[in-house]
């Protein structure tokens, strides 16, 4: 903090002016009001990505196939997951392509009448599997949550990340222009 304050000095001092001087992020909104200068940068927090901030992104879509699938049966490209027993497996159009990850294959989870439902296979550019076989009642145009709270669970960003081997906010960013956006007051 004092080897920002000196430089900031020593700018003054060889006629330099600089419009905005900030040094707090996130984390400093809360902690430090000493490191505002002329302004902060929430980004983070405005997302609601750090503790103690209430979620303000979640990622949505909705289940458009359902379909049985017998043991034995590969899903999706690479063969990387096969069934071991009749399964029901449901497709969501969310890939890739929309900034929802390949790392997330046969890692990840999604959320469909308030239950986690883990991915199956490799995610593809425009579609991924999930596993529905306890849950017979689930059909096509049911709510999936892909981060974001659903009834009593939550899948965060930070999860999300942990999984992929990333930060929560790079996840955020990687949201495609196709994904519809849908603001709420």
């Amino acid at each position: 903090m004092g080897y920002f304050r000196d430089t900031l000095t020593n700018v003054k001092l060889h006629g330099i002016h600089i419009n905005h001087v900030h040094m707090a992020a996130s984390p400093g909104v809360a902690a430090r009001t000493d490191i505002y200068f002329d302004m902060v940068r929430p980004g983070h927090a405005a997302f609601g990505l750090d503790e103690g901030y209430e979620p303000v992104l979640s990622f949505k879509t909705r289940v458009v196939y359902v379909k049985d699938v017998p043991a034995g049966s590969s899903i999706s490209y690479g063969r990387s997951f096969i069934a071991q027993k009749a399964m029901k497996v449901a497709t969501l159009p969310v890939g890739y392509g929309d900034g929802y990850l390949r790392a997330f294959s046969n890692k990840a989870e999604v959320l469909i009448k308030g239950k986690r439902r883990r991915v199956l296979g490799n995610v593809t550019m425009d579609m991924m599997r999930v596993d529905i076989t306890d849950a017979p009642e689930v059909s096509v145009g049911d709510e999936a949550v892909l981060a974001g709270r659903q009834g009593d669970e939550e899948i965060t960003w930070a999860e999300l990340a942990q999984k992929a081997g990333t930060i929560d906010y790079e996840l955020c960013t990687l949201l495609m222009p196709r994904v519809p956006r849908i603001y709420k007051k």
